[in-house]
Formats: structure tokens, C-alpha cells, sequence
């Protein structure tokens, strides 16, 4: 029977530059196919919403039904992208993105070839191998009919219809937290630490070692292919242009003219080199600083331009040493590949090293210096000098018997400040409380949680951490085994991550137990799209811990589970 074609989606964004074809025309010649599902702002959030089934299903011939689309997808000059899932046999369905690759142009009709279809398997299968928590996965490369309806594959001749699978990455990027807003002393640590994630990940796609002798390269490293996922930090995406060190000359050739290096500029489809990747590096260094892109590569003075302008930038922020920063940013946009940093994750480690904070100092700091002392000593004198009332605690006695104040939200510290005294304490109530580890404790990746509770009729628990080092005011909240029923809860336990894997010791942490209503958490499981904080909730107990080791004992093997990003406080 014939099958109607599927609904139309929006234009999908594409700023990189095709030599030889025009975005948005179908004038493109054959290369490397971009298989992120990369879009715009506003496109990503209208997919992210698709949430509802579509009525329309793809897959592999042997199993045309395997992955159900949803939502109304979007079209761009690579093919059209859905939001999708995967059930099996499973018992919930899993979440991907589903694009279908169009034909490009200056192919034949026998597209996509056996090169072509072992080409996207091999980075696949490279990708997998490799498993680098900052770059996204490419799940499944298979061709099928076209999209159907379910059980109802379209019977008329047509030509066979290529798909890339892709883990589906919720979460904005860094051109939507960052254009026209430079850094703070209040954030800078922290978009350092995200650059640091990045050249992580290409210093991984880099290494023979890590690529099992499979180097390859990037080759569009900008704001818009980072984004910000909430239990893995920066994931670097669009891999559509990813090839290997030995591929030699690419007949695309594209690009992001304000985020390619001098020599690919001169000759786009020339053999690249992992140097051209770093320099990409640190113009989104630049870019996390400035909030601007950087002044174009072709200009002779560019470098001393991006120099003037990133030590102004640093002055603002208050960098201890501006100057050592602003020079040490500007290396990787060095215009002689030779010049630049080789080591992409020890250049960027340097970089937040020197992005430290000064402290500042004024005659109100001396002041308070001199007073406190003095405060101090009135406080211990003052209960000598005031009668107490018969039967009203001593000045000791209060501090062991009267309950933790339930704790607010204190001013996150900077990451560059010092590692002293926590500055408030952890709480409990009758409700809950943790047992171990203990407030203040140094621990590992994935600690062992120990708590009770005793739950007012029809609530339960939820726990939630927080990074107070990085200053973001994001709790990220897990389930806690249980929670459905909250009279197993009197002694419950729980050991989830606590951080990134990357975050480095000394990050503090602030682990909480919310009382919330068993009704609307079953309401939210049961949607599957993600956890929040219900409303009419309240922190049952809380501790601070920091990072003590980078141990990673406990800490599940496989990814961490996707959902939607973790409630604001």
C-alpha cells in the first residue's frame, strides 16, 4: 500500500562551511556525513518536547520496527532527525536520536556504498571502543525502508534509506549559556573546568593508545557541539566530520571559519592534523573567557589581538596574574601548527590553574580581622557576667542538646579558594538522617550512603547532591532503592556518584535527603522524563563531604542513565 511520506520538520542549523556546495541547497558533494543531530537552539528544545509518539517507526530490514520516533522530528542538509526509543524486550524503553541520512549530491545511485556504510561502522565501532565520557556515542549504522507505520513497510521500489543511531544527549550548550556573557570571578572556574573536559576528550580521540592505534580527529570543535549534559559535564558532538589521522585529503572540506585553524583555512580539504584540533581548542578557550568568538585566524595580528583582548577579559574577572593567563590561552592560537601546546589536557589543566581568583583585600577585612578576636573573648566572658535563670542550660550544654538549624543555601566558594572549615553544617530531623559517612567526611567517587528515617504518612525519600565548588546551584537527585515503600526506608542506603569522575580532590559536596509526597514521585517514574523536586518538599537531613580520593570503588560500569536535567534549588 502506498505510505505517505513523514510529517516535515524544521531547517536544521548548520554554520559549518561546505567547499563546493551552499547549506540548505542540496548542492553537496559527497564526504563525511554529520551524524550528531546537532541543531539550534531553538530546534533542540522543540525535539527535546517531541516526546509523544509520532505514529511512525524505523529500522533495520530484518527489524523495520525497531526504533518508535517521536515528536514531529526536524529536517536539515544531512537528513532529518528524530527523538526516538528503543524498547526490545526491554522492560522501559531506552532514549536515542534517529537520523535519517539524505542523499548527497555527486554520489551515484548505488549510494551509500560498501566504503561508505564500512566507513560509518568502523566509527562506530571506534567510538564504542574508545568509550570517552566527554564525546557522544554513535549507537547503531544500519540501512532500512523509509519511515512507516508500525508493521506497515512501504512495498513500492525505492532506494534504501541509511539511519545513524546516536545516544540522545539532553542539555544546552556552551553558545546558550555563554555568547555576550564574559566570565566572573563567580564562574570562571568553572567554564575553565568544562574546556578541561573537552580536551580531555580530544586528547582520548588523539592518542594511539586510547584509539587501539586508531588516531583520529575531530575537526569541528566549536560552542555549539558542546553540550552541557547534566551527569557528564561537556559532551563533544557532531562526529560527522570525524576521520582518521591517515585519511588523508577530504573532498568537503568543512569547516567553522571562526573556530579553524590558519592552515585548514588555506586549504579546507588538505590533510589535517591533530594541531589543527587544538587550535579549535583554544579559540573555545578564548570563547569561555570572552564570550565572544575569537578574531578571524587570516588576520596576521589575530593572535596578538586575541591576547589584548583575553588579558582585559581576565583583568575583569580578577585572574591573580592576568597577564601569564591572557599569554598562556593565546599559545593554542599560535598561527604555526608547530607553535602551539602538544599536550591539549595538560595546556588546559595549566590554564585553570592560572585562572586563580585574587582575594581581595580592603580596611573592612582588617577590621573584621581585629574584631573577631575580640568577639571572641566576650563570648566567653559574657556567661560569667549574666545570671541565668534557674533551670536554663549552660553555654555547653546548649551547644549538645539544641538541634542543627536547618541549612539554607550558603554562598557557593570558588574553586580556587582554600580548603578550609566548611561554612555551615550538616542537619537532621525527626523525618530522617544520615548515619554514615559522617558531615564532613573525604570520600571516593561512588560512597556508601547509610541513613534512617521515619516518614510522616504518604512520603518517601529522594536523595540529591550538589557541587558546591563549581558554584552552579544544581542539585542532581537519584532514587533511592525503596522508596516505593517508605517503611523500608527506617534503615535505608544508597551509593551513587557524587561528581564527575574529572572533579578534583578537594570539591566540596552537599548530600541531602528530601521528604517528598510517594504520590508525585510515582507520577514522575511513571512519565519516565526525568526527576524533580516535588513541590510541598523539605530537606529531611543534610551533610558536606569533599573529595577525598579518586577512588572508584562502587561506581556503576556501564553510562549513566539519561533523563532530563536535574532541578535548580
Amino acid at each position: 500500500m502506498p505510505t505517505p511520506e513523514p510529517p516535515e520538520g524544521h531547517p536544521e542549523s548548520d554554520d559549518a562551511v561546505t567547499v563546493g556546495g551552499s547549506p540548505g541547497t542540496g548542492n553537496r558533494p559527497s564526504g563525511p556525513i554529520d551524524v550528531s543531530g546537532l541543531l539550534a537552539t531553538e530546534d533542540r528544545a522543540r525535539l527535546a518536547g517531541g516526546a509523544e509518539p509520532n505514529g511512525w517507526y524505523a529500522g533495520p530490514d530484518w527489524d523495520p520496527d525497531r526504533y518508535q520516533l517521536l515528536g514531529p522530528g526536524l529536517s536539515g542538509g544531512e537528513g532529518d532527525i528524530w527523538r526516538a526509543r528503543y524498547r526490545g524486550e526491554l522492560t522501559s524503553p531506552l532514549p536515542v536520536a534517529v537520523k535519517r541520512l539524505r542523499r548527497p549530491a555527486n554520489v551515484g545511485d548505488d549510494w551509500p556504498t560498501p566504503a561508505d556504510l564500512r566507513r560509518w561502522e568502523d566509527l562506530r565501532a571506534l567510538l564504542l571502543i574508545m568509550r570517552i565520557d566527554h564525546l557522544v556515542s554513535v549507537l547503531d549504522v544500519f540501512v532500512g525502508p523509509a519511515p512507516h507505520p508500525h508493521g506497515l513497510v512501504p512495498e513500492q521500489e525505492a532506494p534504501i534509506t541509511p539511519y545513524v543511531v546516536m545516544e540522545w544527549v539532553p542539555g544546552p550548550t556552551l553558545a546558550d549559556e555563554y555568547t555576550g556573557r564574559p566570565a566572573t570571578a563567580e564562574n570562571l572556574g568553572l567554564r575553565l573546568r568544562q574546556v578541561e573536559q573537552v580536551a580531555k576528550a580530544l586528547n582520548a580521540l588523539h592518542s594511539r593508545t586510547v584509539s587501539a592505534g586508531n588516531p583520529s580527529l575531530h575537526r569541528d570543535v566549536k560552542p555549539t557541539n558542546c553540550i552541557l549534559a547534566p551527569l557528564r559535564g561537556v559532551v563533544l558532538v557532531d562526529v560527522g566530520t570525524m576521520r582518521r589521522v591517515d585519511d588523508g585529503r577530504d573532498l568537503s572540506g568543512r569547516h567553522t571559519p571562526a573556530y579553524t585553524a590558519p592552515e585548514v583555512l588555506t586549504d579546507p580539504m588538505a590533510a589535517r592534523e591533530a594541531a589543527s584540533d587544538r587550535y579549535s581548542l583554544g579559540a573555545l578557550a578564548w570563547f569561555c573567557v570572552t564570550g565572544q568568538n575569537p578574531p578571524p585566524a587570516r588576520d596576521p595580528q589575530a593572535q596578538e589581538q586575541a591576547r589584548s583582548l583575553a588579558l582585559e577579559a581576565a583583568r575583569n574577572a580578577g585572574v591573580r596574574d592576568p597577564a601569564a593567563f591572557a599569554t598562556h590561552l593565546t599559545q593554542m592560537l599560535a598561527p604555526q601548527p608547530t607553535a602551539r601546546p602538544t599536550d591539549a589536557q595538560a595546556w588546559a589543566e595549566r590554564l585553570r590553574t592560572l585562572g586563580v581568583i585574587s582575594e581581595p583585600t580592603s580596611k573592612s577585612l582588617l577590621a573584621a580581622a581585629i574584631a573577631i578576636p575580640l568577639m571572641a573573648i566576650a563570648l566567653i566572658l559574657l556567661p560569667l557576667a549574666v545570671p541565668r535563670e534557674e533551670g536554663e542550660p549552660s553555654a555547653s550544654s546548649t551547644k549538645a542538646t539544641l538541634p542543627a538549624s536547618i541549612v539554607t543555601e550558603p554562598p557557593p566558594p570558588h574553586r580556587n579558594l582554600d580548603r578550609g572549615p566548611w561554612p555551615t553544617r550538616g542537619t537532621t530531623s525527626k523525618s530522617a538522617a544520615f548515619t554514615a559517612p559522617a558531615d564532613g567526611a573525604e570520600i571516593g567517587r561512588c560512597p556508601q550512603l547509610r541513613g534512617t528515617a521515619d516518614l510522616p504518612p504518604g512520603r518517601t525519600l529522594l536523595f540529591t547532591v550538589e557541587n558546591l565548588s563549581v558554584g552552579e546551584r544544581i542539585r542532581h537527585v537519584t532514587l533511592i532503592p525503596g522508596w516505593r515503600r517508605p517503611a523500608s526506608l527506617a534503615r535505608w542506603k544508597l551509593r551513587p556518584p557524587v561528581g564527575l569522575p574529572s572533579d578534583p580532590l578537594g570539591d566540596r559536596y552537599r548530600l541531602e535527603v528530601v521528604v517528598v509526597p510517594l504520590a508525585a514521585l510515582k507520577g514522575q517514574a511513571a512519565t519516565r522524563s526525568g526527576l524533580a523536586i516535588p513541590a510541598k518538599s523539605y530537606v529531611g537531613a543534610s551533610i558536606f563531604v569533599s573529595r577525598g580520593n579518586q577512588s572508584d570503588k562502587g561506581c556503576p560500569t556501564g553510562p549513566p542513565p539519561a533523563g532530563g536535567p536535574p532541578p535548580r534549588p
